[in-house]
């Protein structure tokens, strides 16, 4: 049992990927589960299959549609005491060089503004709420923001931004709200699109890397690639008053060790599963 039982947690991005399958995760959990989403049909979907799942259609990059969210679970709730981020977009270049420059400032905005400012803007309209609650704040960083190379140059950049948004808010939230920040390694089920600004709203990773499952095996030392499902068990342990609450301001690498590596530059993808069990 993990003390979550009538609880309220707000999600951004609950549509599929992590986000689905911390939805669902909190749901069993017993927890009141709203998440803000911007496919209308992902806001259907979950809704219509998860018990006590309010979805609610919206942009974070927008105030109007964070402030809505926000109210709309209070009145539905009565109280907020999670606030987990999981929605973002990557950009598939892996480096600056290789835009086009006139494209680069538009891509750049729409990447920070959904990755950064899109969760401090849900985060402040979530802040009195959850001060009342004596809640938390739970953000979704990536590896891409520690080692290079990983996903979009954008990408890694924003998650690297997003790093810091943790530690101030647990600075300036304590001793009322905990703030944590976690680092999942590659997800399987990943559905994570690309910016408007590129013409990259319909990719996804697997679109763009059909053997990326194969390849994140060699990523990490556990030769695995998880889905989204794996990962939830932490934010439920973070999100806890009762096993979370020591924890403010810590990112947590939750990367099947990905962080012993880098990106798996020390890795061979080629290496077969005979050579990996001689090791």
């Amino acid at each position: 049992m993990t003390g979550l039982e009538g609880q309220t947690v707000l999600l951004t991005g609950g549509g599929s990927g992590l986000g689905r399958a911390i939805v669902e995760r909190f749901a069993e959990e017993g927890a009141n589960v709203a998440f803000l989403e911007r496919n209308p049909d992902k806001v259907e979907a979950v809704s219509a299959e998860v018990p006590r799942a309010l979805g609610i259609a919206g942009d974070i990059r927008l105030p109007e549609d964070s402030e809505r969210a926000v109210t709309q679970v209070l009145e539905r709730f009565g109280g907020i005491d999670c606030l987990i981020g999981t929605a973002a977009i990557t950009d598939y270049s892996p480096s600056f060089s290789g835009y086009d420059r006139a494209r680069l400032a538009p891509a750049f905005d729409e990447v920070l503004h959904t990755n950064v400012l899109g969760h401090i803007l849900v985060a402040t309209a979530a802040r009195d709420a959850l001060v009342r609650s004596r809640g938390s704040i739970i953000l979704t960083l990536s590896t891409s923001g520690i080692y290079p190379g990983g996903q979009g140059a954008m990408y890694s950049v924003s998650k690297s931004a997003l790093t810091m948004v943790v530690k101030q808010l647990a600075y300036e939230l304590a001793p009322a709200v905990r703030v944590n920040g976690v680092v999942p390694g590659v997800i399987a089920d990943s559905d994570i699109r690309g910016p408007e600004a590129l013409g990259q709203q319909a990719d996804t990773p697997t679109s763009r890397f059909p053997g990326l499952q194969e390849a994140a095996r060699h990523m990490n030392p556990l030769r695995i690639c998880p889905p989204g499902s794996a990962y939830a068990g932490l934010y439920v342990t973070l999100a806890s008053r009762r096993d979370g609450m020591v924890g403010t301001g810590a990112i947590v690498n939750w990367d099947s060790g990905i962080g012993l590596i880098g990106h798996g530059f020390a890795l061979d993808a080629s290496m077969s599963d005979e050579q990996e069990a001689t090791q």
